[in-house]
């Protein structure tokens, strides 16, 4: 399977489990699950990578840019601890 195909269905995959969590919850009740935000981090720096923008990006994903930001923020932290 080509790449690219792969992670539009990835893409795809992560929308419909995007609207998920956020049709059965209160604003700000919880985070969503580590395996999309995830998915979203690495997508983000793979499209950034390619030259696209943020706000491209949180377009396609269909989350807001600074739930992705704190997203990255905080795996970038994670990443940097010993």
């Amino acid at each position: 399977m080509n790449l690219e195909v792969h992670v539009e269905k990835e893409l795809e995959q992560f929308r419909q489990e995007a609207q998920k969590p956020r049709a059965g919850r209160a604003k700000d009740s919880g985070p969503f699950p580590e395996p999309l935000r995830a998915f979203a981090v690495r997508y983000l720096a793979q499209a950034l990578e390619k030259g696209k923008t943020l706000k491209s990006v949180v377009e396609r994903l269909g989350v807001s840019e600074p739930t992705l930001q704190a997203w990255a923020d905080a795996r970038q932290q994670e990443d940097a601890e010993p």
